[in-house]
């Protein structure tokens, strides 16, 4: 517990803190009542704040379900699995969970335990089967993002239109293999950049959501009359900013020898 909120709860929760301080710096005292009913429904400040809550349902969820799966086959594991998940997202459908709290639950990524199972245990195999789950993957995937088709009450609809257990085989996967050929056709230094931002990829998530909570939009941005190009640049100073700041602070602590910042 000392672990977890010293590496994730501690890091996150200064993060907001800054990011509270200084949007009542720019509203005014007035909006604190605001600014507290944000924080509390959307589980943070900035895109993507629900991820930690996400992970620690997962940090206490994994021993539960490691001791629950212990000595079952594998096929029993899957069938378990893709039961769980049918029926809580057929649970979803009729209940109708609010936006915001199925934005906090970790329920829409269950399925991921049992493909992480299936890393752990077989590795990373592409073979007829993977690849037929990964195709049906992206069919679906392609479905549910392009078309209006109403799925319920089998598939949840929500604004994560793609955070179903099918649409997950991809990303196990084909995605991986296709990310592994990449790696071995990167140019070194461009993948040891990489495995860097891997290691410090906590990091550069909570300057993300730090960046994009006061970055100003492409339309405020549009001061060469082109949203195309002010759009463009958007995107590469979010990708400056939330990386480059990170890397510089770890390079210094590495370099001064403080090997555990």
């Amino acid at each position: 517990m000392k672990k977890l909120f010293r590496r994730i709860l501690k890091p996150f929760l200064c993060t907001l803190a800054i990011q509270f301080l200084l949007l009542v710096g720019i509203r005014g005292w007035e909006s604190i009542g605001t600014l507290i009913k944000q924080v509390i429904g959307a589980g943070g400040i900035g895109p993507g704040s629900y991820y930690v809550w996400i992970y620690l349902q997962f940090y206490f969820l994994l021993p539960f379900f490691v001791r629950m799966m212990r000595g079952w086959s594998e096929v029993k594991i899957g069938c378990f699995f893709t039961i769980l998940c049918i029926v809580l997202e057929v649970l979803c459908s009729y209940v109708d969970v609010p936006g915001w709290l199925y934005r906090l639950l970790a329920i829409r990524y269950l399925f991921l335990i049992y493909l992480a199972y299936l890393w752990v245990t077989k590795g990373i195999v592409l073979n007829t089967w993977t690849l037929v789950l990964s195709g049906i993957s992206v069919v679906f995937i392609l479905l549910f993002t392009y078309t209006d088709i109403n799925w319920e009450p089998w598939f949840y609809d929500s604004d994560w239109k793609i955070c179903h257990w099918l649409a997950y085989f991809y990303a196990a996967y084909l995605f991986i293999v296709i990310l592994h050929l990449c790696y071995k056709h990167f140019w070194p230094k461009l993948n040891s950049l990489l495995c860097k931002m891997g290691r410090y990829s906590y990091e550069i998530f909570l300057l993300q959501m730090f960046v994009f909570t006061f970055l100003p939009s492409a339309q405020r941005l549009d001061i060469i009359g082109n949203i195309y190009l002010t759009t463009l640049l958007r995107v590469m100073l979010a990708i400056i900013l939330s990386i480059v700041p990170v890397l510089l602070y770890k390079r210094y602590h590495v370099a001064k020898g403080n090997v555990n910042v």
